[in-house]
């Protein structure tokens, strides 16, 4: 991996997630950027990989929430 400071890997992050879904990483809920800076385990790419798995989990659960209203509040109509 490339000497980058801790700003310029973060920026790469937030470049590949929001060309995907058009949102800042620092609106979404807090990950473990330090660390995985610290460890240097880890390529830009496959931490966006990561960050957006969560973003999608969420969006999936948020998804499910409303058909299961939208099938209540029909069931309450009929």
């Amino acid at each position: 991996m490339s000497e980058q400071t801790f700003d310029e890997w973060k920026e790469k992050i937030n470049s590949l997630v929001k060309s995907k879904i058009q949102i800042n990483i620092d609106e979404l809920p807090d990950m473990t950027y330090r660390n995985w800076y610290n460890n240097n385990n880890l390529e830009p790419d496959a931490i966006s990989y990561i960050i957006l798995g969560e973003y999608y989990k969420s969006v999936d659960k948020q998804v499910q929430f409303c058909k299961e209203l939208l099938v209540k509040s029909n069931q309450c109509l009929t």
